[in-house]
């Protein structure tokens, strides 16, 4: 039997918002300012009224707010200009607030279509950001890199948006590029540094709403993991704040000391890239571990003696769990 990392019941996607599932409506705090055009979501080339989205300007020293192009490329990680500024080749965006942001949206037809007839797409909507920038930092600086190809997703057909992020700083601009698309399965990019996390519903929420909003659900067993930064070298990267086991989608607090412990032995496994999925076979127990941060996103392990690999992230897994499962078996946590 083949297993992937679950919530629960949910599954583990590589996503900020799940997989496959609809989200609730955004907040309504403010405003936002929409610019419609009256062009088609069909496609056409760039011309002298619809230039390319390379033409965009990015000015270091005197900034200009940015601009949504009329018209896009179809690649679901292309920006109008790569970024010039620090804090951008490590992460999405740098570790400070944007003066002003912008959604532009671009409908891309349908994940259906088996060979897509477009070369562009053009602009249906420029909406300013105007709530919730100072949490940007901490929600899109923490996430893990990678290029999101060939991990296990849903298959849900329907219409996909190409959308933009566009990001005023005092140095540059910061771009950064997603397909919403129905599986919330898209890579995210700033054209240097590129993450499996699709942003996807998170943009098409802030082109609704005018509102920036990262909804993180207040118990840890009720979501998954976006992939944290340094998830993709350590299973449990960095200082976490806390640890819980899921046991019935119930959040088990594990007492600090436990935690450094399995911290500790989850550092000698010998691990590879994750593949996102297991083969399990027979009757056992399965853990999954929550770590908690003081910012950014958290870190889900998936821990089952009765699977192939035993241990299993969005970034990393092992074949066998080694000393985790006596720890865990030890605290009643696995039993």
């Amino acid at each position: 039997m083949r297993s992937r990392i679950f919530s629960g019941a949910a599954l583990l996607c590589v996503a900020l918002s799940g997989c496959g599932t609809e989200q609730a409506a955004g907040p309504t705090g403010a405003t936002p300012t929409v610019t419609p055009t009256t062009a088609s979501p069909t496609t056409t080339q760039p011309t002298s009224e619809h230039p390319s989205p390379t033409s965009v300007p990015l000015d270091a020293d005197s900034p200009a707010r940015p601009v949504c192009p009329s018209t896009i490329g179809t690649s679901p990680t292309l920006v109008p200009a790569k970024p010039t500024i620090g804090g951008t080749t490590d992460a999405l965006v740098p570790d400070q607030v944007p003066s002003y942001a912008v959604v532009c949206s671009y409908p891309a037809g349908s994940n259906t279509e088996q060979t897509p007839t477009a070369s562009s797409y053009r602009l249906q909507s420029s909406v300013q950001v105007k709530s919730g920038l100072e949490a940007i930092p901490d929600d899109l600086g923490h996430l893990m890199a990678g290029s999101g190809k060939n991990r296990p997703c849903t298959a849900m057909g329907g219409a996909q948006t190409q959308t933009l992020l566009g990001l005023q700083y005092a140095r540059g601009v910061v771009w950064v590029a997603n397909l919403a698309e129905p599986n919330n399965c898209s890579a995210s990019s700033n054209g240097v540094f590129t993450t499996p996390t699709s942003l996807g519903r998170e943009f098409t929420d802030a082109a609704r709403t005018g509102v920036w909003k990262l909804t993180t659900p207040t118990n840890p067993c009720a979501g998954g993991s976006p992939g944290r930064a340094g998830a993709d070298k350590q299973l449990a990267p960095g200082d976490p704040t806390g640890l819980v086991v899921c046991v019935e989608s119930k959040a088990k607090p594990v007492p600090v000391d436990l935690q450094h412990r399995l911290q500790a032995a989850f550092g000698k496994l010998v691990t590879a890239p994750s593949q996102m999925y297991a083969q399990c076979s027979g009757a056992g127990k399965t853990a999954y571990l929550v770590f908690d941060y003081a910012v950014g996103p958290r870190v889900w392990i998936q821990v089952a003696p009765r699977c192939t690999p035993q241990v299993l992230s969005d970034g990393l897994q092992a074949d066998s769990a080694g000393e985790v499962v006596q720890l865990l078996e030890q605290g009643g946590y696995l039993s």
